[in-house]
């Protein structure tokens, strides 16, 4: 039967046939020869590229050898595009609820259709992004890679949602700058925003990836008009806050203005706790850069307070303070965090910390350098510079130097 099927949905196919192709193991000469050649091979790639071929006999073809089924009995779009339009406003706007509505609707107007290929794909999409949603957790490595190949097939919304939450994988675990990039090319809406979230996603590349503050400052001007005008609290606040870090790290007046604007905000208005503790803890980093350790204290307090799982990176930088200020970590220790939540290679610097108050600097010194000195060569540069700073402490009492050439030749810092 040859299937009458228009040319988004041809385009939408070629990409799920590329994945079905790959996922039987099966490279682009073996799937033309299983054809008997009808499709030259120059078609076939085009097809996959999301090219819309005019024969339509060829589609037909490809299903039968792959097995994929298309829902010829209604067209959903129509169907869908309100309900993915109200997803869209609850993704800018931060509203968990009004999301977590849509998703459910959306899996539940597809699952009597969820026998075809495309339907069933949107279902698996809907629910991980649903997940991630609920449980405020990272996406697994294997629905960060399932999401990557086959994000072109959805619509341009759920396209959009998939930008920013790609992004936010591959900045946290840890980010790779070269992947960052490819992202970026591959999602045009990050390079050129089409939304508040994806206009903050830009923001954190240009200003943390690319150091282009001023691009970063431009684009988030735009979207403050926006949200000022569809009064979009939250996305507001966000913006607001984006643009007070920058301020601080070009030293502009601005930063003033710019965070009592935030702290207005966060005062009037029903900001969502997760974009409140990421402000409280880039604040503390801006005073911390400013060398004004008891605002820093404030903010990272404010932060850990609020804050209820992978606490282990955050009570680092909080005893970093602390030190800096010469105050006593012992009040710190004695509590009760939840720090099993993190990794192996952070749960053991922080031993380093139970140990030091109680040990001599000699064997807190040996601890760090053949314990810790390994594990921070795969963290980031900031875990490296905090326990130089230790290192430094030590080596006050110890006097052994030598220890701090071993430790920047090791870290190449």
């Amino acid at each position: 039967m040859l299937l009458d099927i228009c040319k988004t949905h041809r385009q939408r196919y070629g990409y799920l046939i590329r994945q079905k192709r790959i996922a039987l193991g099966m490279t682009q000469k073996r799937l033309i020869e299983k054809t008997n050649h009808a499709i030259s091979i120059r078609s076939y790639i085009a097809l996959e590229n999301g090219k819309v071929l005019q024969d339509m006999e060829n589609y037909d073809l490809l299903f039968a050898i792959l097995h994929i089924q298309y829902n010829y009995e209604c067209d959903l779009d129509s169907k869908l595009e309100p309900l993915l339009s109200k997803l869209f406003h609850g993704w800018n706007t931060y509203d968990k609820v009004l999301c977590e509505a849509c998703y459910k609707k959306l899996i539940q107007m597809l699952t009597p259709y969820q026998r075809y290929s495309w339907e069933a794909a949107m279902i698996t999409c809907c629910q991980i992004l649903q997940r991630n949603l609920n449980n405020e957790i990272e996406l697994s490595a294997q629905e960060y890679d399932w999401l990557l190949s086959f994000y072109l097939a959805f619509p341009n919304t759920i396209q959009s949602i998939l930008a920013t939450v790609l992004y936010s994988y591959q900045y946290n675990f840890p980010h790779d700058s070269q992947k960052l990039h490819h992202l970026l090319k591959q999602f045009p809406m990050l390079a050129h925003p089409d939304s508040v979230r994806n206009c903050i996603t830009f923001a954190l590349h240009q200003t943390n990836i690319e150091h282009n503050d001023l691009l970063a400052w431009k684009q988030l001007q735009k979207f403050k008009k926006l949200a000022w005008k569809d009064k979009n609290w939250t996305a507001l606040f966000d913006i607001n806050h984006w643009l007070c870090l920058i301020s601080a790290d070009i030293n502009v007046p601005e930063f003033d203005t710019l965070q009592f604007t935030c702290e207005q905000l966060l005062n009037e208005h029903n900001i969502p706790m997760e974009r409140r503790i990421t402000y409280y803890f880039n604040l503390s980093i801006v005073y911390h850069r400013k060398k004004d350790y008891k605002t820093e204290e404030r903010y990272l307090q404010a932060f850990l307070k609020e804050r209820k799982h992978a606490l282990l990176p955050f009570l680092f930088w909080y005893i970093h303070n602390q030190r800096l200020q010469n105050n006593p970590i012992d009040t710190i220790l004695v509590k009760n965090y939840q720090i099993d939540d993190c990794s192996e290679q952070l749960q053991h610097l922080w031993k380093f910390y139970e140990l030091l108050p109680n040990a001599e600097a000699k064997i807190a010194q040996q601890y760090l350098m053949k314990t810790c000195l390994p594990i921070l060569s795969t963290l980031a540069v900031e875990f490296q510079i905090v326990f130089l700073h230790e290192l430094q402490l030590l080596i006050i009492k110890t006097r052994n130097y030598k220890d701090l050439l071993l430790y920047m030749k090791y870290l190449k810092l």
